[in-house]
């Protein structure tokens, strides 16, 4: 038997200053060090099943959103058909990961005998704040995304930064990630079903 475990971006340290080490995103390999216990209990999965000698695929996402459930894209939905102005986090950055992507990606992986770490994520490093403004755009919701700072948006947990992850390694196994307006177009679509 094969262990697919999946993990998070929140196992790397999030920090501004790792977009310019790093301007393609982190890669499977970029030093981990979570900076909230979330990204600590999930380095911690991810150790153990290191140190294991089960056969595995660990897979990494990061802002993952689907058609259902609680997600930034349905609570943007939500959230602007009551409001007509939202104030949406500018600085921290990264790319969207759809559900429907992560599963197609990992039954290929499986497929093709893969085995190790592998990032799955969209193509192109956007703020939550361009996010906000391409899901109004696309349901035609009439919604002013005011950019804030993170200063201004506290959260109970720190927040990363600095989220992308690398795809380059998704790629040499031809497995190309979508850009991310194209995903959220489907899963726009997927929503309306």
């Amino acid at each position: 038997a094969i262990l697919v475990h999946f993990s998070t971006d929140y196992v790397f340290p999030g920090k501004s200053a790792d977009r310019i080490i790093y301007p393609k995103g982190y890669p499977e390999d970029a030093a981990r060090k979570p900076v909230n216990i979330y990204g600590e209990s999930k380095l911690a999965g991810e150790l153990e099943l290191e140190k294991s000698d089960a056969e595995w695929l660990l897979i990494r996402v990061s802002w993952l959103c689907s058609p259902f459930g609680k997600n930034f894209v349905n609570t943007m939905i939500r959230l602007g058909s009551v409001k007509n102005k939202l104030s949406v986090v500018e600085d921290q950055i990264g790319s969207p990961t759809y559900t429907f992507d992560v599963v197609a990606k990992t039954r290929k992986l499986l497929g093709r005998g893969k085995r190790g770490t592998f990032h799955v994520s969209s193509e192109g490093a956007i703020s939550w704040a361009d996010f906000a403004e391409e899901i109004f755009h696309i349901t035609e919701m009439n919604v002013e995304v005011e950019r804030v700072p993170s200063s201004e948006y506290p959260t109970d947990a720190e927040r990363p930064a600095f989220s992308l992850l690398s795809t380059e390694k998704i790629r040499t196994v031809g497995l190309s990630p979508r850009e991310w307006k194209e995903g959220l177009k489907q899963l726009i679509e997927l929503r309306g079903q």
